[in-house]
């Protein structure tokens, strides 16, 4: 690697700018990303520090997946030698409100994950949100599906040294009406009195009324 990381640096002498589609000579082109690539070396080699100030920099001028890869592995290095907050994620969710009653199809889940030693990770029930470069703040936002009954959504955090945290919020679902069952119909005088008994999910309540 260090052999590599000279190369780099030379060629960075020669054209320091990252570029998807680099002419070579002529219709040639290339991929040239000469302090991404850096980046790359020096993490191999264990110089952490300035692998992620190269990354950065990488990821600045040109934001490539590669880049953000070794960006959020380079960090993580550093937390490790260092003393990262043992504090794992912290998870705030806005939406829905835990408990919630509903006959909907879907719920958007919203809130947002914290973390000192930046969030790299956050899922809601098993599906992955979109995060290249790991933050310290990461608003969430997911649709998920609700079946009918009780639904426990799961949000899941993790940072960049692998410590997690899930939180869980409660929607209920209920998509049929009561049912109104009648016992008894009899008339008193010039009224009807009807008794019988509404039913709705897990409640059942007897019911008398003269009309």
């Amino acid at each position: 690697w260090k052999p590599a990381i000279q190369d780099f640096r030379a060629a960075r002498q020669q054209r320091d700018k990252e570029d998807r589609s680099a002419r070579t000579y002529g219709v040639a082109f290339i991929e040239y990303f000469p302090v991404r690539e850096l980046g790359v070396a020096l993490y191999q080699d264990g110089q952490y520090k300035a692998a992620v100030e190269a990354l950065e920099k990488s990821l600045a001028a040109y934001p490539t997946a590669k880049g953000a890869y070794y960006y959020n592995l380079s960090r993580a290095a550093l937390l490790k030698q260092a003393a990262a907050d043992k504090a794992p994620p912290r998870i705030k969710i806005d939406a829905p409100a835990d408990g919630l009653l509903t006959n909907a199809l879907t719920m958007e889940v919203r809130g947002t994950a914290e973390s000192k030693n930046q969030v790299a990770q956050v899922e809601v029930n098993g599906e992955a949100q979109l995060i290249d470069a790991a933050v310290p703040s990461q608003p969430f936002t997911q649709v998920t599906r609700l079946a009918p009954g009780s639904n426990a959504i799961e949000v899941l955090a993790k940072d960049l040294i692998g410590q997690e945290t899930r939180a869980v919020v409660n929607v209920v679902v209920d998509r049929e009406g009561p049912v109104v069952v009648i016992d008894r119909a009899a008339r008193t005088g010039g009224r009807i009195r009807l008794e019988g008994t509404v039913f709705d999910g897990m409640t059942m309540d007897p019911i008398a009324g003269a009309t």
